[in-house]
């Protein structure tokens, strides 16, 4: 059919209009939607309905936000504690940024020196647990995790509390 034709646009089966974050923008025979600062909240199923005096026409989309995933879901679980070691656990972030997790940083620092300064132990731990070598013994540390994806690294899961490494129990 030819012209005017009726454009409708909807995200989760609700009406999408012009807004602050949203504009739409209609031409005799096609139509521009632009979402210029993308959010996650953005992503869903879209349709946009199609109309004239011969019918109409609804063409579904799914529409994914690619961007690094979120942190790992904590909490950061530390265990097996000695004078030079300690293992951590996590679970995978809650969103994978619409690209699979490939892998995780883990940092330390050691707070017993007043260190700022976070030292990563390893970049290419591919599992969700770790055990953190070359640590000190007395000497307390904080630790954090992040997840990696094509599209980049994600904020970090923190310890709660700094770790004292040493021994599980005490020499009299």
């Amino acid at each position: 059919g030819k012209g005017p034709f009726k454009f409708q646009v909807n995200k989760d089966g609700q009406s999408l209009a012009n807004d602050d974050r949203v504009r739409i923008q209609e031409f005799d025979d096609f139509i521009v939607v632009t979402i210029p600062d993308t959010e996650r909240e953005d992503a869903g199923k879209y349709a946009i309905n199609v109309a004239n005096d011969s019918g109409s026409c609804n063409v579904p989309l799914k529409v994914k936000i690619i961007a690094p995933p979120l942190p790992p879901t904590g909490p950061l679980e530390i265990s097996n504690v000695s004078k030079d070691r300690a293992t951590l656990s996590w679970k995978p972030p809650k969103d994978d940024g619409g690209s699979k997790v490939t892998g995780y940083v883990v940092e330390r620092r050691d707070t017993s020196k007043g260190a700022d300064a976070w030292i990563p132990v390893t970049q290419a731990c591919k599992e969700t647990t770790f055990t953190v070598p070359s640590l000190l013994d007395g000497h307390e540390y904080d630790f954090r995790v992040m997840a990696i994806n094509e599209n980049g690294t994600s904020e970090p899961l923190r310890s709660t509390a700094p770790t004292t490494a040493k021994l599980p129990f005490s020499m009299l």
